[in-house]
C-alpha cells in the first residue's frame, strides 16, 4: 500500500509540475493530527487498531469519491489516464482496509 501511495503522489506531482498547476498543501499535516486524535482518543491495542482501521476506510472512500468524480469532469487526457489507472487501486486498498475491518 505505501509504495502505492508513493507511485500515486509521484506520478500526480509530476503531472502537476509539468503543467504548472500549484497543488494545494492544505492537507499536509492531517495524517499527524488524525494520528494524535487517535492516540488521544483510544487505548493501545485492539481499540485504537479499529479505530485507525475506521479512519482509513472513511479516507479511502472520500479518495475515491473525489478520483470518481474527476473521472467523469476532467478533459485532459494525462490527468484522466492517471485517475483510471488509480481508481482502481484506491479500489482494492479499501477493500483489503474492510477485510482487515471484520
Amino acid at each position: 500500500m505505501i509504495t502505492d501511495h508513493k507511485n500515486i503522489g509521484k506520478q500526480l506531482k509530476d503531472y502537476s509540475q509539468r503543467k504548472n498547476y500549484t497543488v494545494s498543501t492544505g492537507a499536509e499535516g492531517k495524517g499527524d493530527e488524525d494520528m494524535a486524535e487517535l492516540d488521544r482518543n483510544n487505548a493501545i491495542g485492539t481499540p485504537w487498531d479499529k479505530a485507525w482501521l475506521k479512519l482509513m476506510l472513511k479516507e479511502y472512500q472520500k479518495d475515491i469519491s473525489s478520483f470518481e468524480q474527476a473521472e467523469t469532469k476532467v478533459q485532459d487526457k494525462r490527468l484522466k489516464e492517471l485517475i483510471k489507472k488509480y481508481l482502481p487501486v484506491l479500489r482494492r486498498h479499501s477493500a483489503m482496509v474492510k477485510e482487515l475491518d471484520n
